[in-house]
């Protein structure tokens, strides 16, 4: 029941909050629904109270999966190092009532993969291959899920200096974005910034910096000049520049940094 409209959306939910806590109680499974629709609406910081209450009451009304998925939403939301006990914790129910082998499990394993990066790589490594051979066995070798599973292996591997695999993961993983989601897609950026880190690391410095502009330009098309993505993208070409001894550019590039 995510809405597209979440300034709409958000006056309705609590509303049917309010009325089904006064009905049922604070503690019932329908307002653990409740607290998950209007979560879905909120910005991370409102949503994780909210989430983190649906999870309490599920752990006391079940079933099973629906307390892993509130969990799964949760850690998703969450810093790494809290999200990690709640994603294994989704994990584990999901192994137990579902094998852990659906597709669910795999979105799992990413964001397990995503909260370890930066404390165990060997760990995370084998959250994104696990996720990675069971989407390439029940979405398909091409499926845009799998494409993004490849996409946040190479960069592990990238950050763990085995940059001639990753090189091979992101050009996967960019070819499967691309010819799935179409060439102006925000992932489709990514994986085109992520190949030009891998080209960086490897000296090749033309080819990374036109990496970096394909990203700039789709993500000036799908947000504007002013968006945090676009400024991202801005400063790491500017670096870029910086490297090539083209500090003029790259001062300009910077200015807008500032605007």
């Amino acid at each position: 029941r995510e809405s597209k409209r979440p300034d709409q959306a958000r006056p309705l939910f609590e509303r049917a909050l309010r009325i089904d806590e006064e009905i049922y109680g604070r503690e019932h499974v329908v307002v653990a629904e409740d607290l998950e629709h209007l979560a879905s609406v909120c910005e991370p910081r409102e949503a994780g109270p909210l989430l983190l209450r649906a999870v309490e009451i599920r752990r006391k009304t079940g079933p099973p999966l629906q307390l892993a998925e509130a969990l799964a939403k949760l850690g998703s939301i969450a810093p790494p190092d809290r999200a990690v006990p709640w994603l294994r914790e989704a994990l584990d129910i999901r192994g137990k009532e579902a094998a852990g082998s659906d597709v669910a499990s795999s979105t799992l394993l990413n964001d397990l993969g995503l909260a370890l990066r930066e404390v165990d790589a060997a760990e995370s490594e084998k959250c994104f291959r696990r996720a990675l051979a069971i989407q390439e066995k029940l979405l398909g070798a091409k499926h845009p899920e799998t494409g993004t599973t490849l996409n946040n292996l190479a960069s592990l591997l990238l950050a763990t200096n085995r940059v001639a695999e990753a090189e091979v993961a992101q050009k996967r993983a960019l070819s499967i974005l691309e010819s799935t989601l179409g060439e102006d897609h925000a992932r489709v950026a990514v994986a085109w910034s992520n190949l030009g880190d891998v080209l960086r690391a490897k000296g090749q410095l033309q080819a990374a910096e036109k990496c970096y502009r394909r990203a700039l330009a789709i993500d000036e098309r799908l947000y504007g000049a002013a968006h945090p993505e676009v400024l991202a993208d801005v400063e790491k070409l500017a670096g870029l520049l910086d490297d090539r001894g083209a500090r003029r550019e790259a001062a300009a590039l910077r200015e807008r940094l500032q605007r």
